[in-house]
């Protein structure tokens, strides 16, 4: 289960400043970060206004995946943590 979902406010907007900001923040257990990353901002079905392309930059950034091993973080889809934690 989920502990806490963090991103909600900036969706569209994570960008890697922000995402090592929130990574600092994290607490234990399984925590989500709202994102939407893609490689273009103009695609069939892409949020209005989101930057896509800079969500996918920031979790790509040297420094955010850093910070996410420094958490003992790993990336991944919600899917691929179903059944982790309890």
């Amino acid at each position: 289960m989920v502990r806490s979902i963090f991103g909600l406010a900036e969706t569209g907007h994570m960008t890697a400043e922000r995402i090592r900001a929130t990574v600092a923040a994290l607490g234990g257990g399984l925590n989500e970060l709202y994102l939407h990353p893609a490689t273009r901002d103009d695609f069939t079905g892409h949020g209005p206004g989101y930057c896509h392309r800079a969500e996918l930059e920031g979790l790509l950034d040297p420094a955010s995946t850093a910070a996410l091993s420094a958490h003992n973080g790993r990336l991944g889809s919600l899917h691929s943590f179903q059944g982790a934690v309890g």
